[in-house]
């Protein structure tokens, strides 16, 4: 069964909180119980085929490391899919390695994930307003391993582009989430996301994203529909309504995913990436 909005906000703010399994695993076996008077340490030891109660007990209360054998029964017993069960894998693994090199790599996927748990809190200042394309000259960081030249930017942009590059460069710089180094005067990156919400000022918001994102792929469309470096699909399909936010949810956890791991600071290329779900009537 698909976890409630608010539950997927509570679990996202566990493991926002915590790096320890056990931390995370006990809020979210509180929570649980709470909603759920009989489950119970017996009917979780039951469903992911822990034999003792004694050991799982110890788990949750931070005296013992769980076995790799119970790492996904046990994830699933709560119910976490997608991004969710790859950061409980996550933390698992970090908690059982004590090699310090592959416990950076998992600390670095781990990390990927938690911002895309983020609430998204943040709105760009009024300066910002209609100015979309500082977005893009954000993401284009990554064509230069995230340390561009104001050069760099403006020959990938195209001259005609000069002053929109300077002025994206100077809000970029004014709310913090890129920064200059004055003596190789490269551009790097502070904030490894920039986050939008739906506001009364005249900030850009994520409506203003996907609105401008909306209209620039009917544009795109027309360039790319029969290129090899794009896929354009669109289906009709009925559904039965119950279902559709377990579909949805299973939809964002693997674009997002998807998105993450392709994505590179040794970059050539900008792609939008576009999902479009959202019933006819």
């Amino acid at each position: 069964m698909a976890l409630t909005v608010e539950e997927r906000s509570f679990i996202y703010n566990q493991f926002l909180g915590s790096d320890k399994p056990s931390t995370i695993f006990r809020a979210l076996f509180e929570r649980k119980k709470q909603s759920h008077p009989h489950f119970s340490i017996a009917q979780l030891c039951k469903s992911c085929g822990i034999p003792s109660r004694g050991y799982l007990s110890e788990f949750l209360n931070g005296k013992r490391r769980l076995n790799s054998r119970y790492w996904k029964s046990f994830i699933k017993c709560f119910g976490l899919t997608g991004r969710l069960a790859t950061a409980g894998l996550l933390v698992f693994e970090m908690d059982a390695t004590e090699e310090p090199e592959e416990r950076r790599v998992l600390q670095e996927k781990l990390d990927s994930l938690k911002r895309s748990f983020k609430k998204v809190e943040e709105s760009f200042p009024s300066r910002l307003h209609g100015m979309v394309f500082a977005a893009e000259v954000y993401c284009a960081f990554g064509l230069y391993g995230n340390n561009p030249t104001k050069e760099q930017l403006k020959g990938y942009f195209g001259r005609d582009r000069a002053l929109d590059v300077e002025y994206a460069l100077a809000c970029l710089l004014g709310i913090e989430v890129v920064g200059l180094n004055t003596e190789t005067q490269r551009y790097f990156i502070r904030e490894n996301t920039i986050r939008f919400t739906d506001s009364d000022d005249s900030g850009m918001t994520m409506n203003n994203f996907h609105h401008y994102a909306v209209q620039d792929a009917e544009r795109a469309f027309k360039k790319w529909y029969s290129s090899q470096d794009a896929y354009f699909e669109t289906m009709m399909i009925s559904v039965k309504k119950s279902r559709l936010p377990e579909f949805i949810e299973k939809v964002k956890d693997h674009s997002i995913l998807s998105a993450q791991e392709v994505e590179s600071t040794e970059a050539d290329m900008l792609i939008r990436f576009n999902v479009q779900i959202y019933p006819l009537h």
